[in-house]
Order: C-alpha cells, then structure tokens, then sequence
C-alpha cells in the first residue's frame, strides 16, 4: 500500500492542482529532480505540505487513503470533461505523484473511490470475480465457476451506487430517458477494464446496473485452449470471414458474444477497414489498423452511411438492440461491406423474430453469406453450441 511519505505528498499537490493549478505545468515532466524542484517554487505547495504534514501526522493509514479519495474527488480537468478524461485526469495524478512503482490495485481503487464507488472498488481487483450486479434491492457478484456471492450494503448505498453509474453513463455520452432504456460502455483505469451496462425504466422498474470484468483480451487461439470453440469451428468462421461473408454471434446475455467478437477481430488481417459502432472501448486500437469508431449511433445513421459507401471493409456492431443499429446493418449490406455483429437471441425461432421484425423484407441481404454462431453458457463455461448458415433458417 502507499506509504505515508507519499500521501503527503499526493495531498499537497492535489490541492496546489486544485487551488491554483500550478502543479499541471509540473504533470508531464519526466524527470522527478526537475518536477520536484518546480513544485518546490509554488509557494502554495510548500505553504499546504507544511499545513498538511502538521494536520495528519496523527491520522492511521485507513484515514489517509479514504482523505485522499476525497480530495481526489475534486480534481477534474481544465477543458473537456467526460468519462475517459476525466479517469485518465486522476490516474495521471495518481501516477506521477506515487512514482512508477505504485501499486495497480491502488490505483484503480482510488480512482474508482473518487467517482463515488469506493463500495464495490476491491470487487474489481479481485481476479476471481467476473460479473457484479447492483440494483436499489441487492449487490451480489459472480466468480470463476459460476459461485454467487452477496454484499451487504445498505439500500441508502445500493441507491447511491446505481445512481453514480447513471451519472457515469451520461458522462460518457449517453441519455438515459425512456426511449433509450438502456446503456452500455466501457470504464478503464489502468490494467482494469468493466463494461458497464445501465437498465432503467421501463426496462427496468428501477436502476440496475452489469458489471463486466474484463480483464483480459482473449485471442481465438486462447478460446479454443480454454474450450469455448473448436479448431474446427474457429477455422469454418475464418474461412467463411476472410472469403467475404457475415458473421451473426447470437446467445443469451453473458454467453460470450462479444467476447468470441473481439478475438475474431483479433485474428483478420491487419489491412481490412473497420467501422465499429458502440461499443467500440472494448475493442483495442492497433496500430497502422484503419479504424473509424462511433461512441454512439443515435441520430448518425446518415453520417455513418456517407462513411461506409465510400470504401469496403468490416462494419462491426457491439449488439444489434435498436432501430438505429439495424438500419446501420442494412446500409453497410446494400454498400457492399461485410458485417460482424452480435444479439441477444438464446434460440433460433428468437433470433428469426428479431430479424424479420427490424430488416422485412430486407432480410433477402442476410440470406446467401451469413453464418449465425449460437453460444451457451453450460457449467460456467461459455462456449459455441452450433454453427449455421442463415440461409438454412429462412
């Protein structure tokens, strides 16, 4: 954990930053004899360290950490201010102030106890843990092996917790309201990455909130190691894939649908262009890779469209769940390009109905080059239940 030496210090220029903001043209010198000797210029730093080391001499580890969250809390950036800035605002802080040696868990619990979640903060550092679920009625967790687990937390901080994660939705640039229910992005700080999934009415009654751990990118090679495809099946879709067909990854929530998309995407060729829509945090940036990403696809339907007429390549959709998303998906077919999506469909007959429903008639440009793969979750293990050709079905 952090000494107390270094929490002074954080302490001190945390409010220098705050109150004056001396301390940002210290934040981006490397070297740690020049930053020192800047900041031992600012006479407002040198006036708080000593305020400060006066005042906490007698305050024990627990209440160092928890004044420092506090003060954390309060530091947002100067110019734009959304979810990632504002992580990566704190994290930064965090980093060049407790060296290159900090621990990694200290610094994702801190920064998630800034945001209001201290609650849950060491439920994300836990590598066991794969999934955590938050509602106004209970918290409880998943681990490795399927073992549910509850946290006892009062309903005042279960209301707390739902509502931060509301507010973090907006900040990364979605409006809950009633025609759009539901949102879905991605929180990282430092090695840990949660996609966050937001319910309200009338999806919900009240606010719920999922919680994906994702620690990890797994390559389709690590898939089949790990069971979830087949060398056989991993080849069919790649053949299928790289000779100019559709991929549709349909199964229940929590099956493994985006999980299989990313190391599909992991394992084409570095020169096909990719258009990702929503979602597009969980997928990584490569470099010399042309990738266009869209946050979000509401109102942007006809700007995405001037996008994919003008060349080929993968549109790739984290989950096809709207309107928007499927008109999406009829203009990238009519333009040429292939697609690579998932659904929410746990059989075939639901998987038609949701087709046939938002395409119509439309559906006759999925037909000939579209492989549906059907995942399931069987014994915690998610895996690929079956492969087929839409052509089949219809």
């Amino acid at each position: 954990m952090l000494s107390k030496a270094s929490i002074y210090v954080l302490l001190a220029s945390l409010l220098t930053c705050a109150r004056c903001g001396k301390f940002d043209e210290c934040l981006h010198v490397s070297d740690g004899d020049e930053r020192l000797r800047r900041l031992a210029h600012c006479d407002r730093f040198c006036k708080y360290l000593c305020k400060l080391v006066s005042l906490l001499s007698n305050l024990d580890h627990d209440d160092l950490l928890r004044l420092t969250e506090l003060i954390l809390g309060r530091v947002i950036p100067k110019d734009v201010v959304n979810l990632e800035s504002l992580v990566k605002c704190r994290e930064c802080l965090l980093r060049v102030l407790l060296l290159p040696n900090a621990d990694e868990d200290d610094i994702v619990v801190l920064v998630l106890s800034s945001l209001g979640l201290r609650e849950i903060a060491h439920l994300v550092t836990d590598p066991q843990i794969e999934d955590i679920y938050i509602s106004e009625q209970v918290v409880f967790y998943t681990k490795c092996g399927g073992t549910i687990n509850k946290v006892e937390l009062s309903e005042h901080k279960r209301k707390n917790l739902a509502r931060t994660f509301a507010k973090l939705a907006q900040l990364a640039g979605y409006e809950l309201s009633i025609s759009r229910p539901t949102a879905t992005f991605t929180l990282k700080i430092g090695s840990a990455r949660l996609r966050v999934t937001v319910d309200v009415w009338p999806v919900s009654s009240y606010i719920t909130v999922h919680i994906r751990n994702l620690r990890v990118l797994f390559t389709l090679e690590d898939l089949i190691r790990l069971g979830t495809i087949s060398q056989l099946d991993a080849q069919q879709v790649l053949n299928h894939v790289l000779s100019g067909g559709n991929v549709l990854i349909a199964g229940p929530p929590g099956s493994g649908k985006t999980t299989l998309l990313i190391a599909l995407d992991l394992a084409l060729p570095k020169n096909l262009r990719r258009v990702y829509i929503d979602e597009f945090d969980e997928f990584p940036d490569i470099d010399d890779l042309p990738q266009l990403k869209y946050r979000s696809i509401y109102g942007r339907v006809r700007e995405i469209e001037h996008v994919l007429v003008r060349g080929g390549g993968l549109l790739i959709i984290g989950e096809l769940r709207s309107r928007e998303h499927f008109d999406a998906l009829k203009l990238a077919l009519e333009s040429g390009l292939q697609v690579l999506a998932t659904l929410h469909a746990g059989t075939l007959d639901e998987l038609m109905s949701k087709l046939k429903s938002f395409l119509r008639d439309d559906i006759r440009l999925l037909e000939k080059r579209t492989l549906v793969i059907f995942m399931e979750t069987r014994r915690a293990i998610r895996r690929v239940r079956e492969l087929r050709l839409l052509c089949e079905q219809t």
